[in-house]
């Protein structure tokens, strides 16, 4: 709650620190909503469901912290630059 101003738990591997999985307790996005608007990415045999970029965007805003404040900015450049590519 501190380091992040939500609550998590975030599972680190600890042969590659970089590769973590954030658990979320609370979210302002419903599991319904992020749910409904995910997109499901292919990598060989696996099916990846990931949150969309307006949700992820929304989740940023409230933790609040300068890298999430950095995060937004970029999230926001990449959602311009898929929209416009679509």
């Amino acid at each position: 709650m501190e380091q992040r101003n939500l609550k998590a738990f975030t599972f680190v591997h600890s042969l590659r620190p970089f590769q973590e999985v954030d658990l979320l307790l609370e979210s302002p996005v419903s599991f319904e909503e992020a749910d409904r608007a995910k997109k499901v990415l292919g990598a060989r045999h696996l099916r990846i469901p990931v949150i969309s970029l307006d949700h992820l965007i929304a989740m940023k805003r409230v933790a609040g912290r300068a890298q999430d404040a950095a995060d937004v900015e970029a999230l926001e450049r990449l959602k311009r630059l898929v929209e416009g590519a679509g």
